[in-house]
């Protein structure tokens, strides 16, 4: 029988993280359910307070852990290198800012057990303050996925709302990579090796997790950041993996970049949203010129991080 384990990495939001530890504390769980493991990127101990009061109220084991190395991606890796040592073989992600359903985590790993899959992931659901501004809510720059069949078949997942295989993990020896703790995605690049391994990554609609987007993202700089963010590490993915060479990435990038920027202006005379649009766009082919010539955006070192 699967030891399943709810993995959550933190930074500096106690507030938040005390929404998703009541979340978790409100869970109807599955018989497999074996524990919680938090790990703090503070070493100043910022949501000490929180997780020692919820450790105190939870009925199951709840294993805390500073992690001082500054990153997302060490603060993930050492979820999962605290999972298995501990000796669980299923573990589920979700993010410090968000608050599953109360059947989120009981829904997704009955999918994950009955389609015999490797990894199950779902929809991570933004919801935008009432104050927030129109042009946002109009031009949905939160809304992360389209509409997907259930059990559809994907080749990745973040760490949003996923739950996967340790065994698989141990198996291949994976482990989130150094390379994107600057950039940010080291969650896709991570399921992108089970896909290439051959791992079977489903999606399901039944089990959701819900953001409430602070106004301290939803505005024009943090969007034309995450966008800069967004260039950066796909860089880094396409050298990883050796997908072109550099001058042939160079060229195509600084093409993008030109014909992105023509597109920025011909979108002047079709409104705000539009235009954010096609300038957000343009922004992620900048975030590759600056990541070619060694200038990639720290997104993780200026913005708060979970996992």
């Amino acid at each position: 029988m699967d030891k399943l384990v709810i993995g959550l990495c933190t930074y500096k939001r106690p507030n938040m993280l005390k929404d998703a530890l009541d979340g978790i504390a409100a869970l109807s769980l599955p018989k497999e359910f074996s524990g919680v493991i938090i790990v703090d990127n503070d070493p100043e101990g910022s949501s000490s307070s929180v997780i020692d009061a919820f450790k105190q109220s939870f009925q199951y084991p709840v294993y805390s852990f500073v992690e001082a190395r500054k990153g997302i991606v060490r603060a993930r890796q050492r979820v999962l290198d605290e999972a298995n040592t501990l000796g669980f073989n299923a573990l589920a992600f979700f993010d410090d800012d968000a608050v599953p359903d109360v059947d989120w985590l009981e829904k997704l790993y009955s999918f994950y057990q009955s389609n015999h899959c490797d990894v199950a992931t779902g929809e991570q659901i933004e919801n935008l303050l009432d104050d927030a501004p129109l042009w946002i809510k109009k031009g949905k720059f939160f809304a992360r996925r389209k509409h997907r069949m259930e059990g559809k078949v994907l080749t990745g997942a973040a760490t949003n709302n996923v739950l996967f295989s340790l065994d698989f993990v141990r198996r291949h020896k994976l482990s989130f990579d150094l390379r994107f703790n600057a950039t940010g995605g080291s969650d896709t690049d991570f399921f992108w090796q089970f896909h290439k391994l051959g791992a079977k990554i489903l999606w399901t609609n039944t089990a959701l997790v819900r953001e409430t987007v602070p106004n301290t993202r939803a505005n024009f700089k943090w969007l034309f950041k995450r966008s800069l963010a967004m260039g950066a590490r796909k860089y880094v993915h396409i050298m990883k993996e050796q997908k072109m060479s550099w001058i042939a990435l160079c060229v195509q990038t600084l093409l993008k970049f030109v014909l992105g920027f023509i597109a920025v202006v011909v979108s002047l005379p079709f409104g705000r949203v539009k235009f954010y649009k096609m300038l957000f766009r343009w922004a992620r082919s900048l975030g590759m010129v600056k990541a070619l010539f060694g200038r990639q955006y720290q997104e993780y070192r200026q913005q708060h991080h979970g996992g």
